[in-house]
């Protein structure tokens, strides 16, 4: 009999195991247009502060995210903070 493994995509552990990336984007309207600014979020510093089973969906995120550039917070599901998931590139 196999045994069925239930594996979740959204786990920091899994996110940074299988080598994703996940990057946040900025939105916030500024003089003269939209911010625009983009970085990659540290996996490892999250699973420090919030546990390597903390599960990284928009949600759960956004409200703890700031813009280093012009200083707009996560807020809600419309926030001008969005996050993107990257697929790792393979191996060999």
């Amino acid at each position: 009999m196999v045994k069925h493994v239930s594996y979740n995509l959204n786990i920091l552990a899994n996110m940074i195991d299988d080598g994703y990336t996940v990057s946040i984007h900025c939105h916030q309207q500024v003089k003269g247009g939209t911010c625009g600014h983009h970085a990659r979020l540290d996996l490892e510093a999250l699973a420090k502060r919030f546990g390597r089973d903390f599960v990284l969906l928009h949600h759960t995120i956004v409200p703890y995210l700031r813009c280093s550039k012009c200083g707009a917070k996560g807020g809600g599901v419309r926030g001008p903070i969005s996050i993107q998931m990257h697929i790792p590139s393979p191996t060999r």
